[in-house]
């Protein structure tokens, strides 16, 4: 019996000891999250949203609003519409499996994490060109 004890107080000082060693020095302030650029669902934007994204995030204007086509695994149904609305799209229209609208810089990751979200494209309005006369 004495050397269970004995043994569950060494066990626990030992993790004690081991956990405090860990965590010395460390900050909370200072751990953070991995960049968005470096998650794997950054690659569900096309480029032309990743560099609108990453010019937001400079020009330190992460409300800017972002046209987008989102598209889905499958046709979108009441409960993908919520999910979308809910993490910060706001939902134009649909057909299929592509829904459009938009989104502000700072809620892009939000929709680009939902699993059933398989490519995020940024509507980039067609130039017109002038008739040279």
């Amino acid at each position: 019996m004495k050397n269970t004890k004995y043994i569950s107080f060494l066990s626990l000082a030992l993790f004690t000891i081991l956990f405090a060693a860990s965590t010395f020095g460390e900050d909370a302030t200072t751990t953070q999250a991995p960049s968005f650029e470096t998650t794997k669902t950054w690659g569900k934007l096309d480029s032309n949203m990743q560099q609108a994204w990453l010019t937001a995030q400079k020009d330190d204007n992460m409300e800017a609003r972002l046209d987008c086509f989102v598209r889905g695994q499958q046709y979108f149904d009441e409960g993908d519409k919520s999910f979308l609305i809910s993490q910060g799209f706001y939902w134009m229209q649909a057909s299929g499996n592509i829904a459009r609208g938009y989104v502000k810089a700072n809620d892009l990751q939000n929709i680009a994490q939902l699993p059933f979200v398989t490519k995020i494209s940024l509507i980039v309005p067609k130039v017109k060109k002038s008739k040279s006369k």
